[in-house]
């Protein structure tokens, strides 16, 4: 089961990244609950929608330090 993500890391996210590049509200993930599983559909704690390769490396290095 995935953990929450932190509030930490939700600053971490937005201070680095544009806001419609950050999907937090719950209405908006429910989007993505079967993005790939479908028999097993649930909604991610946050989706990150990076912009170009810069914004990837930087998602990773925020999400590997988390």
């Amino acid at each position: 089961m995935p953990r929450p993500a932190s509030a930490a890391l939700l600053d971490r996210l937005r201070a680095a990244l544009p806001p419609d590049a950050i999907v937090h509200g719950l209405d908006a993930r429910a989007t993505y609950a079967c993005d790939g599983q479908t028999l097993h559909p649930s909604v991610p704690e946050l989706v990150v929608l990076p912009w170009n390769h810069e914004q990837v490396v930087t998602v990773m290095e925020i999400t590997r330090d988390a």
